[in-house]
């Protein structure tokens, strides 16, 4: 049986799945990518207003910035809709960066986390830079996410950025100590 994508044939090996010919592959037309993402950008400019206070909001790219209240620190969520590939993005970056001299070891640490801790989203590093960003991607091509599902997932990033801040914080400061 050979897999189809959007009515056509699929590719028949892995490798051909991973070409751009197929990632991206897009079943919509541009106007109902455009109006899914202004569906999608309504329920947030609903949501996020309820959760924080909005930082930055633009109705012509589809992002929104806000600062949500949760103790002991602020969450700062950006949200980002790609009308382009039908994907909405979540970034949380921790206010906080790793200690050069430490980078390289807190790279095992955080792979680590993530493995045993998360399903739905990671905290990428960049030993180069030693900032922690937590992430995640949805993908509504073809299908509807409801105000509910949209929310829930908000939930669920600034959930683990409170979850996690204070263990990952504190390995960032192991150096520090002694």
């Amino acid at each position: 049986m050979v897999p189809t994508i959007c009515g056509k044939e699929g590719p028949t090996k892995w490798e051909d799945a991973l070409s751009p010919t197929y990632l991206g592959e897009v079943c919509m037309t541009e106007q109902q990518m455009e109006n899914a993402a202004k569906r999608l950008y309504v329920m947030l400019d609903k949501i996020i207003p309820q959760m924080g206070e909005v930082v930055s909001n633009d109705s012509e790219s589809y992002a929104i910035e806000a600062d949500v209240a949760v103790k002991p620190f602020d969450v700062h969520l950006k949200v980002e809709i790609h009308k382009e590939n039908g994907m909405i993005t979540i970034y949380s970056v921790l206010p906080y960066d790793v200690p050069e001299e430490i980078r390289e070891s807190f790279a095992s640490y955080i792979a680590g986390l993530n493995y045993d801790n998360l399903y739905l989203g990671c905290f990428d590093y960049s030993p180069a830079r030693g900032k922690i960003v937590f992430r995640t991607t949805i993908v509504y091509r073809d299908s509807l996410i409801s105000e509910i599902t949209l929310k829930d997932v908000l939930e669920y990033v600034v959930n683990s950025v409170c979850k996690f801040n204070e263990d990952i914080f504190n390995h960032t400061r192991i150096g520090e100590k002694e």
